[in-house]
């Protein structure tokens, strides 16, 4: 009989220190668990904080609404200092940038593509100017340094009466809607 009862009192314990060993195992993995979470969070917050460093360097580099009479004002200035003569401004209705990504999203619905923002815009500006070679050059090269981002494209250069050169180009003034 005291065999029976010290049997059933090591089956017990046995079950016990089972549970207890299963116990650990399920400690250990959860901390396991929360120690790749303490880190995947403190790689998120890197990349939060290099995101924010980000924003704020695309914030100085992209034009914002009120910026855009403010490029003109330095446009018209520039070409006064290159001795360019602006024949024509247009401004164009502001577009959103298409990229291979934006190409992908087409099959979203318009209402997962809205809360896919924020959108790089642009607004076209086709110019016309009148000036020598190099002051032409000069004039372009100034625009190219503008401390906001923007791009010159579809330059045509015709000889009008020599020295003088009429060039047209569009230039592409990048914001950001958030």
């Amino acid at each position: 009989m005291c065999i029976i009862f010290t049997l059933a009192g090591l089956g017990v314990v046995y079950f016990f220190f089972a549970k207890y060993q299963d116990s650990i195992k399920k400690l250990s993995l959860h901390r396991q668990k929360v120690k790749a979470l303490a880190e995947e969070l403190e790689n998120l917050d890197e990349l939060l904080a290099k995101y924010k460093k980000d924003k704020q360097h695309f914030e100085g580099i992209l034009f914002k609404d009120k910026d855009i009479p403010l490029f003109l004002e330095g446009v018209s200035a520039l070409s006064k200092r290159f001795n360019i003569k602006i024949r024509d401004i247009k401004t164009q209705p502001t577009r959103r940038v298409e990229a291979e990504e934006e190409i992908s999203r087409r099959g979203m619905t318009k209402k997962t593509q809205e809360k896919e923002k924020p959108t790089l815009l642009f607004t076209p500006l086709s110019l016309r100017v009148e000036g020598k070679f190099a002051n032409l050059v000069d004039f372009l090269l100034a625009l190219e340094r503008y401390r906001q981002l923007l791009s010159l494209t579809e330059v045509k250069i015709k000889t009008r009466k020599y020295p003088l050169l009429e060039c047209s180009f569009s230039l592409n003034l990048y914001s950001l809607r958030l």
